[in-house]
């Protein structure tokens, strides 16, 4: 079933693909030229008329209407595509183009002429090479000499190689020179450049004349302004060559041949070199030289070349110059090439010369026997004899290769013979079965010959002929059938055992008496029978002229004849028998599908009726509508010729596929008819386009059968899935309940991982915050410390330097007034320094306790937004959780309830049991079940009160541990804290004593100038005296900022040095804390451990011990009553139930607290690293 379905479903399938690639098949023609470019050899011109190319256009359709367009106006394409000249012409130019259009196709296509010049100017200004007419100018001429530069010139660049001249008779001054062209801005760029304002023409870059032998430019003149007043003119640059180029041969390996035996002066080879520099010059003139010839025997110098033209031609003596008697057949000349006319300046190139010395036919073939002898079966045929010859020329030439003939003795020629091409022995080769009882003796007169002439000294001697003996041995022939083939002529479908034929047979082997005896060795349709003895041949089957093994009429079988001789001989021959037609095929009606238009008036088709007959058993046929009522008020079917009838729809149909049925007969005798049905499509006809779309078309009808077949096995597929859908679905049931149980435990540590996470992201992003503030504060405070420190070292060393100048410059009056007023604008420049540094600093720090109050509260705010949205979460997931419990408990009660109904039901069957026999075995069998489910279950309640001692012991610990943590962690951040605090303290204690230091300086500062002021006024000293002292002063104010440096720096130490001990005091006793608690969880440890194995021990003591009391009260339960048993083992299985449904949540809560605790002491430790590296 499945197997043939398969074979229907590749046929359809096969049946689609071939539909879709006829559909594809007319794809393949590309309208337009097939050949794009083409090609015409010029040949001194072209005559008129005469074909030059055919021009292959397609344009897929028959290319009707094609005309063509010739862009040269003395060509044109003729009506067979050939392109002619329409005169004869001289001037073609180089290459043409083609145009070929007709209304379905248009395209272009190129016709290059090789060998032919550019055509020649064709208008009067293009002759005198007038071009562009440029206005008339008399008062300047631009002159560009021809200039010269040598190859491969020497660095540095540019240099000058030539000068433009202007030639005007009022010396203008206003001209400027540009130059374009190939070398100047066009490639290659840069090589030559001109002097804008003088017209020196300069090269810029080292040239090689091998690549550019010159250079073609175009000088012009501009005045200021951009107008062109002269040009532009032609600047032509040669290069002058240098000999930079090595003679180079064509080939690095040449060879030759010479004859033996040649006279001297035989031209052997002709070797020539190229120089790629100038021709013209010494630099490539070639001198050519033999300077080893290897082997040197018999002489060093049988070789000689002509040094201008390469030619060798041998020197040796024509006698010496004999290929048997030299040494080698090959010699090996070194030939040099030099230029500078083989000068010692010049350059060389070397090549090599493999001269071969060819052998010619001076040795005739002789046979190595003057007689040959063999024998040969009578009837065989091939080889009969090998005949070996000796020839001393050259193997493999045809001085060598021999050429057998049959002089005498092959009147019948039965003979022929080959030449062996590996030994040159000739091979004489029997192909005519010779007759034993006609001659028994051959004798052949043998010739051998070379394929080359001798040469005309030599000639053919006795030995190069041979006498062949063959004696022909006699043996058993087989029959021989006359005539062969035999033919006879039967009507077909002749009755079985009819006569056919008497085969005819002889033996050839007149000399012996045999007997023969017939079989058929070849009957297609096994049709025929032979009598072995006889040789009758009789029917054993009907004769049909319609079978596939019948050809034009004719059927042929071959049949075999044996003779009883030693051994036994075979011949073979043919019958053929030619059919004739009897009328036993009934007509048929072609094509069998049809369309027509759903409109009456268009609705006539044309069908034919065939026969597997010939004449006169065929047409004329008739063909009528079949004997169905009604037809007649639809269809009409007229005849239309011998063979052919109109089918016609008298009224409109809707459009559909109809079932017509027809009556065909033939004109045999006796006639016969068929009945048969044509498919009519009815379709829509509209502007000459027939749409059968609604009737369907064989490729939509194959689809949708396929389609069909396609969803029988889908339905049967799927009724094989439902039953198993079905058979899977309570186990499904249970796999989605233990999948909810687990999705609920993942949601549940997911929440839990999540608010711990977010927990301990919040606390590192604070202590970061809280670390960044602090370290900002030391800073600035450091940075305020230096500031004024340095300013009151400044403003002492300024006041102290002023009241030293004041004091003595008193004495002078005007110097006096000067210091007052310099002494009261300094002060009063310090007083508003100072005034604004208090108030920055005072900025500072209260922009500083802003920040600090804002992070604070953003800090409490976000907390507070984080804890909301968490417990939100955990109260989501609270009631998910309890959803979940109260569904699962709902199924387990559910599924309690059904097992229990079933229960119950097979209690009251049993009890309900008449056989005690049935009863008994019912018993025995539920006493295995139940002690089998009593064994799962007690096995299943030792493993998970295993895990369950298992998970408290780890739940504990990790509580033990999380709880310790969590004080560590407390005790870590209060010692932060208080540090914290003990740091700011000290900050606002040192800024208020800054102020008031600050405020005690300003006050001491005033009163002691105010005093120094008045002191110094009166008194008069000696300005002498006052570089001493700005050199003590400054000294002195050296030494306080050195001073102050110092005592910042020991400030700065001994604040990191309190840093560090407190960071250490803390470390020490997070250490001693987490020591403590370590022992502690130890020994917790060691007890759970001890408890835990004693509480196993007594679990399975006491599982055992009831395990034991059941099974006995079981056994004896059931063997008095089945009922009873019934009834225990549902009470029982309820109870385990209700134990496992608690036992399931009490370890789905301890595997979320574990797994709870797990994660905490995990992101705890990793808090508390990263909170260690911060500080």
């Amino acid at each position: 079933m499945e197997m043939s379905i398969g074979i229907l479903i590749a046929f359809l399938l096969s049946q689609v693909v071939h539909i879709g690639t006829q559909e594809e098949g007319e794809k393949g023609c590309v309208p337009g030229f097939q050949v794009k470019e083409y090609q015409v050899e010029f040949n001194r011109g072209f005559q008129k008329d005469h074909p030059l190319t055919q021009m292959l256009f397609d344009d897929c359709v028959g290319n009707e209407g094609m005309a063509f367009e010739v862009s040269h106006p003395d060509f044109q394409v003729d009506e067979e595509m050939n392109l002619v000249a329409r005169r004869d012409v001289m001037d073609s130019g180089t290459v043409m183009f083609i145009h070929g259009v007709n209304e379905h196709a248009e395209d272009m296509a190129q016709v290059d002429i090789v060998g032919a010049l550019p055509r020649s100017p064709q208008t009067l200004r293009e002759i005198l090479g007038l071009g562009q007419i440029q206005p008339y100018r008399s008062k300047r001429a631009l002159f560009a000499p021809r200039m010269h530069v040598s190859e491969n010139m020497e660095p540095p660049f540019p240099k000058v190689i030539g000068t433009l001249i202007v030639m005007s008779s009022g010396m203008e001054d206003d001209h400027i020179f540009h130059m374009t062209g190939s070398g100047a801005d066009q490639d290659p760029k840069g090589v030559f450049t001109i002097n804008r304002l003088t017209g020196e023409v300069s090269v810029s870059q080292e040239l090689d004349r091998e690549a550019i032998n010159s250079y073609m430019l175009e000088v012009s003149v501009t005045d200021q302004n951009g107008k062109l007043v002269e040009g532009p003119v032609a600047l032509l640059v040669d290069v002058n060559d240098q000999n930079d180029n090595r003679p180079i041969f064509k080939e690095t390996r040449y060879a030759g041949e010479v004859l033996e035996g040649s006279p001297t002066g035989t031209v052997v080879m002709t070797m020539t070199a190229e120089d790629a520099d100038d021709p013209r010059l010494q630099n490539a003139v070639l001198r050519y030289n033999i300077v080893r010839q290897s082997p040197d025997k018999p002489s060093p110098n049988m070789f000689y070349i002509n040094p201008e033209s390469g030619n060798i031609v041998t020197v040796i003596s024509p006698t010496l110059l004999d290929r048997e008697t030299l040494p080698t057949t090959q010699y090996e000349l070194e030939i040099v090439a030099q230029d500078m006319k083989g000068r010692d300046v010049g350059l060389t190139g070397t090549s090599t010369a493999t001269i071969t010395i060819t052998d010619k036919n001076d040795h005739a073939p002789e046979f190595t026997h003057s007689l040959f002898q063999a024998n040969v079966d009578e009837g065989s045929t091939g080889v009969v004899v090998n005949l070996t010859v000796d020839d001393r020329d050259d193997p493999a030439t045809g001085a060598w290769r021999a050429i057998y003939s049959i002089i005498k003795g092959d009147p019948t020629q039965s003979f022929e013979i080959q030449t062996n091409p590996d030994n040159n022995e000739g091979m004489l080769s029997l192909i005519k079965p010779l007759d034993y009882e006609s001659l028994v003796f051959h004798t052949l007169l043998i010739k051998v010959e070379n394929e080359d002439p001798l040469v005309p000294d030599v000639g053919y001697g006795s030995s190069s002929t041979a006498t062949v003996h063959i004696t022909i041995l006699d043996v058993n022939e087989g029959p021989v059938f006359f005539p062969d083939p035999l033919q006879v002529t039967k009507m077909e479908n002749v009755p079985l055992g009819s006569f056919v034929a008497l085969l005819n047979a002889t033996d050839p082997d007149v000399l012996q008496s045999q007997s023969i005896r017939f079989a058929v060795l070849r009957d297609p349709a096994n049709w025929l029978s032979v009598n072995p003895v006889r040789g009758t041949v009789n029917t054993s089957a009907n004769l049909d002229r319609e079978s596939p093994y019948v050809q034009d009429n004719k059927y042929t079988a071959i049949f075999m004849a044996t003779d009883n001789g030693s051994p036994p001989a075979t011949g073979t021959g043919t019958l053929v028998i030619h059919l004739e037609d009897y009328n036993d095929n009934a007509p048929y009606v072609h094509p069998s599908v049809v369309r027509v238009c759903e409109d009456a008036r268009d609705s006539v088709v044309i069908v034919g009726g065939r026969d597997k007959d010939i004449h006169p058993n065929t047409g004329p046929f008739k063909i009528e509508l079949g004997k169905q009522p009604g037809l007649e008020n639809t269809w009409k079917v007229s005849r239309v010729n011998n063979t052919h009838a109109q089918i016609m729809l008298l009224q409109n149909m809707k459009r559909a596929n109809y079932q017509l049925p027809l009556v065909v007969t033939d004109s045999g005798l006796p006639p016969l008819s068929n009945s048969t049905e044509i498919k009519v499509q009815v379709c829509t006809c509209k502007k000459n386009r027939m749409d059968c779309s609604g009737a369907g078309s064989v490729r939509s009808n194959l689809i949708l059968l396929l389609g069909l077949v396609l969803l029988s096995l889908l339905c049967e597929y799927t009724v094989t899935l439902v039953l198993l859908y079905l058979l899977c679905e309570y186990i499904v049931t249970l796999g989605l309940l233990s999948l909810l149980c687990e999705y609920i435990v993942t949601l549940g540590l997911l929440s839990l991982l999540c608010e711990y996470i977010v927990t301990l992201v919040l606390l590192y992003l604070l202590c970061e915050y809280i670390v960044t503030l602090v370290l900002l504060s030391l800073l600035c405070e450091y940075i305020v410390t230096l500031v004024l420190l340095s300013l009151l070292c400044e403003y002492i060393v300024t006041l102290v330097l002023l009241s030293l100048l004041c004091e003595y410059i008193v004495t002078l009056g005007l110097l006096s007034l000067l210091c007052e007023y310099i002494v009261t604008l300094v002060l009063l420049s310090l007083l508003c320094e100072y005034i604004v540094t208090l108030v920055l600093l005072y900025l500072l720090c209260e922009y500083i306790v802003t920040l600090v109050l804002l992070s604070r509260l953003c800090e409490y705010i976000v907390t507070l937004v984080l804890l909301s949205l968490l417990c939100e979460y955990i109260v989501t997931l609270v009631l998910l959780s309890l959803l979940c419990e109260y569904i699962v408990t709902i199924v387990l009660l559910s599924l309690l309830c059904e097992y229990t109904v079933t229960l119950v039901l097979l209690s009251l069957l049993c009890e309900y049991t008449v056989t005690l026999v049935l009863l008994y075995l019912l018993c025995e069998y539920t006493v295995t079940i139940v002690l089998l489910s009593l064994l799962c279950e007690y096995i299943v309640t030792l493993a998970l009160l295993y895990l369950l001692c298992e998970y408290i012991v780890t739940l504990g610990l990790l509580s033990l541990l999380c709880e310790y943590i969590v004080t560590l962690v407390l005790l870590y951040l209060l010692c932060e804290y208080i540090v914290t605090l003990v740091l700011l303290s000290l900050l606002c204690e040192y800024i208020v004593t800054l102020v008031l230091l600050s405020l005690l300086c300003e006050y001491i500062v005033t009163l002691v100038l105010l005093s120094l002021l008045c002191e110094y006024i009166v008194n008069i000293g000696l300005l002498s005296l006052l570089c001493e002292y700005i050199v003590t002063l400054v000294l002195l104010s050296l030494l306080c900022e050195y001073i102050v440096t110092l005592v910042l720096l020991y400030l700065l130490c001994e604040y990191i040095v309190t840093l560090v001990l407190l960071s250490l005091l803390c470390e020490y006793i997070v250490s001693l804390v987490l020591l403590s608690l370590l022992c502690e969880y130890i020994v917790t440890i060691v007890l759970l451990s001890l408890l835990c194995e004693y509480t196993v021990t007594l679990v399975l003591l006491s599982l055992l011990c009831e395990y034991t009391v059941t099974l006995v009260l079981l056994y004896l339960l059931c063997e008095y009553t089945v009922t009873i048993v019934l009834l225990s083992l549902l009470c029982e299985y309820t109870v385990t139930l209700v134990l496992l449904s608690l036992l399931c949540e009490y370890t789905v809560t301890l595997v979320l607290l574990s797994l709870l605790c797990e994660y905490t002491v995990t992101l705890v430790l990793l808090y508390l690293l990263l909170s260690q590296q911060s500080v």
